[in-house]
C-alpha cells in the first residue's frame, strides 16, 4: 500500500497514531522540499528561456527582457495565465519587478518588436514556423509568450526534443 501511494504521487506517509506536532513537522518538511524543487525548476527554466531568447536575438539590455523571461516562466508553470494576460500575467510580472502592469506590457512589446525586426529569420522559423514563413506581422506579446512556453512545457513533459 505504501509503495502504491508513492507511485501515485505521495511525498510522505505517517503511521497512525501520530500527534499534531508530528503532522505539522512532516508538512513543513515536504513543503520545504517542494519549494526547493520548484526553485531549481524555475532556475532551469530561466536558463533555457535565456538561451532561446539569445538565439532569437532578443537584446538582454532592454528593460522588458527580464519581464518577458519571467512571463514565459509563469506561463510554463500555469498556462491558464494566457487566458488573462492583461488582468493576471502582467500584474504578476509587475509585482515581482515593482512596476505597473501597463509598463510591463509596453516593455515586453518593445523587446519582441526589436527581436522580430533584427533577429535571425531561420531561428524564428524554428520556433514560430508558419508565422515566419507567411511573413505575417510580428506576434502579439501573448502569442510570443505562448509559443515559447508551449515549447518548454512539451520539453518538460516529454524530454528535450529537437530544440534543446
Amino acid at each position: 500500500m505504501i509503495s502504491e501511494a508513492f507511485h501515485l504521487g505521495a511525498d510522505y506517509f505517517l503511521h497512525k497514531p501520530f500527534g499534531t506536532e508530528t503532522l505539522l513537522e512532516k508538512i513543513r518538511h515536504v513543503a520545504k522540499r517542494r519549494h526547493l524543487a520548484l526553485l531549481r525548476d524555475v532556475g532551469q527554466l530561466e536558463f533555457k528561456i535565456t538561451a532561446i531568447l539569445r538565439e532569437l536575438g532578443s537584446p538582454a539590455y532592454m528593460k522588458g527582457y527580464p519581464y518577458l523571461r519571467y512571463g514565459i516562466v509563469l506561463v510554463v508553470l500555469d498556462v491558464r495565465l494566457l487566458d488573462a494576460v492583461t488582468g493576471e500575467l502582467y500584474p504578476a510580472i509587475g509585482e515581482k519587478f515593482d512596476v505597473p502592469g501597463s509598463q510591463v506590457e509596453r516593455c515586453i512589446r518593445n523587446v519582441i518588436e526589436t527581436t522580430w525586426k533584427h533577429g535571425d529569420r531561420q531561428v524564428f522559423q524554428k520556433f514560430f514556423g508558419s508565422t515566419v514563413a507567411n511573413r505575417s506581422g510580428q506576434p502579439t506579446n501573448s502569442a510570443f509568450i505562448a509559443t515559447l512556453a508551449d515549447q518548454l512545457r512539451l520539453q518538460r513533459s516529454y524530454g528535450n526534443g529537437p530544440n534543446k
